[in-house]
């Protein structure tokens, strides 16, 4: 399953690379390698067998051999009518950019998820830069802390760039080909599976580590779904799309930017539940995560929202209004006592009851 494009309008491809190499949001390292083959005969044509006629002192569309049709067509539309001594340049400013980012890339032929984010102002951009250059840190973090056998829970984000109108940033993530969690309940649905508790704890596990490690550097990710949980080709789960992940700034435990799905927001999120002398802004804590992920595993195991009565298809206006004035629906008798009543914790209303990352991972069935 390919991971979708995600940004707030349709945008043009990044001005720093060829737009031919991103297709699909999938990077074909192969593809460049090709087209900067093709670019070096033209440096190189005074050793090459080239065929084109001289007219007008410019240079048509010349014919290489060795190249494939895909790149010489490539190469044709970019050098037709362009002086050698600027192809010349434009071969070195692209030889630049590639080796910036070829370890970040890594190796030929790597697939890679590509995320646009744009902005508007200059608060919006220097949110996105720290942001990047957070997650980062807190991935090299855990990578020298933990055994080479530790598998990291997020999704790797391996380069970022910003577009020529500097108004749009791309982030460039290893590619999890292994679908999403929405994928993996519609599969159990249509098939009319229930989920083995021991899998259900497993996934849990996977999603509480990499909570409790964000939360610990004081990171919420405030839109959890089952879209942004990925699986890779092993079918191991990761955690994805920090789009709307804010730092905790200073010394407080909250953050006034309100992000993510209704059918996943947290009840203190709401306007109407918000107290008459706090901020106009609303208030978001760790807690809303956990809020998230307890949705996520009712849904898992019921098949349902926690709100919807009963209902596998609702709408995210008819859950808000339930939400404010109900309490979530029981969990089916079929799965352990123990995993009911975590789940159940999740969802506690009071986000300061709420149970924590650190807390749910304490559980026996987690630490087994």
């Amino acid at each position: 399953m390919r991971q979708q494009q995600q940004h707030s309008q349709p945008l043009g491809q990044p001005n720093t690379l060829p737009q031919q190499l991103i297709e699909h949001q999938e990077f074909s390292s192969s593809l460049y390698f090709e087209f900067m083959q093709g670019m070096n005969l033209i440096i190189k044509q005074n050793k090459m067998k080239m065929r084109y006629p001289i007219s007008n002192n410019t240079i048509p569309a010349p014919v290489y051999e060795g190249v494939t049709d895909s790149s010489q067509s490539l190469i044709s539309n970019i050098i037709a009518r362009i002086n050698p001594v600027i192809v010349v340049i434009i071969v070195a400013i692209i030889k630049i950019i590639y080796e910036y980012r070829k370890q970040a890339i890594r190796a030929l032929n790597r697939i890679v998820a590509i995320k646009v984010l744009d902005y508007r102002t200059g608060e919006q951009k220097e949110r996105v830069d720290n942001g990047y250059k957070l997650m980062k840190e807190i991935y090299i973090t855990m990578i020298k802390s933990t055994p080479n056998s530790f598998f990291i829970p997020f999704v790797e984000l391996l380069d970022f760039f910003t577009g020529k109108d500097k108004n749009t940033s791309y982030l460039v993530f290893e590619y999890c080909g292994g679908g999403n969690l929405r994928d993996f309940l519609k599969q159990m649905i249509n098939q009319g599976i229930k989920i083995d508790e021991k899998d259900a704890w497993l996934i849990l596990n996977c999603i509480a580590q990499a909570l409790n490690v964000m939360h610990r550097y004081r990171i919420i990710h405030s839109d959890l779904k089952p879209e942004n949980v990925l699986f890779t080709e092993d079918k191991k789960l990761k955690l994805a799309d920090f789009g709307l992940s804010r730092q905790l700034r200073e010394e407080k435990d909250y953050t006034s930017v309100v992000g993510g799905n209704w059918a996943y927001l947290a009840p203190e999120l709401l306007p109407t539940n918000r107290k008459e002398n706090e901020d106009e802004q609303m208030i978001e804590t760790t807690a809303v995560d956990i809020w998230s992920l307890g949705i996520i595993m009712f849904e898992l195991l019921a098949w349902y929202h926690p709100f919807s009565h009963g209902k596998i298809r609702d709408t995210s206006l008819e859950i808000l209004l339930r939400l404010q004035n109900e309490d979530p629906a029981k969990l089916p008798g079929d799965y352990s006592e123990k995993l009911r009543n975590l789940i159940m914790r999740m969802l506690e209303k009071d986000p300061m009851r709420r149970i924590t990352a650190e807390q749910i991972l304490s559980e026996s069935e987690i630490i087994a």
